[in-house]
């Protein structure tokens, strides 16, 4: 699941309580534990959530908590996580996880990839099977390449607009935009068209 751009008055903006797997909480917003509390988190990404990440009595494994202002983790039990602040418990990283644009695809270069604990369930986010060693993060990093559409914003201008992605996979990648099968270049009103971004 992706939980997004929820928002609750006191406590627990993506979650309140429960038990989730492999799931995304982005920019959501409580007075604390914007993201979740009080929950199980097994194979999470919890970022860009106001009110701080996690709040109190939260269980988490092989999740990234991260780009969350006020992250607090008090009375709250981490393993195999990628956090910032840093806190104490096995495994538990506080490097940068690099993801992608879109807050949930883990980069080629990831700190997270095959930094977890073999506590899994299912399959990734994208319905991939988990490494050996598995990735931390709702993501299990692939070779193949993975694009992800970001947004697409309009204008004021008549027929203007612009479409935001972003590309991942073994580098190296030739990324090209297409319009009816056909590569778009060439254009100056074309910007990005042969970029990963």
């Amino acid at each position: 699941c992706i939980i997004k751009s929820n928002t609750a008055f006191s406590t627990g903006g993506g979650a309140y309580q429960g038990r989730f797997y492999n799931c995304a909480f982005i920019g959501n917003s409580a007075g604390t534990a914007g993201g979740a509390y009080g929950a199980l988190l097994n194979n999470c990404t919890v970022v860009g959530n106001s009110g701080g990440g996690l709040g109190s009595f939260c269980k988490a494994t092989n999740s990234i908590l991260y780009f969350n202002p006020g992250g607090n983790y008090s009375g709250s039990t981490l393993s195999y996580c990628c956090t910032t602040p840093g806190t104490a418990g096995l495994g538990n990283i506080t490097s940068d996880p690099q993801l992608l644009g879109d807050r949930i695809h883990l980069s080629s270069p990831s700190p997270c990839r095959g930094a977890g604990t073999n506590l899994l369930y299912g399959t990734d986010i994208d319905g991939q099977p988990w490494g050996g060693a598995p990735s931390i993060g709702c993501d299990e990093w692939v070779p193949e390449p993975v694009a992800t559409l970001q947004d697409i914003q309009f204008a004021a201008i008549p027929g203007s607009f612009s479409i935001n992605g972003t590309a991942a996979g073994q580098a190296p990648l030739d990324v090209w935009w297409l319009k009816g099968g056909s590569r778009l270049q060439g254009k100056t009103f074309l910007k990005g068209s042969h970029t990963a971004t």
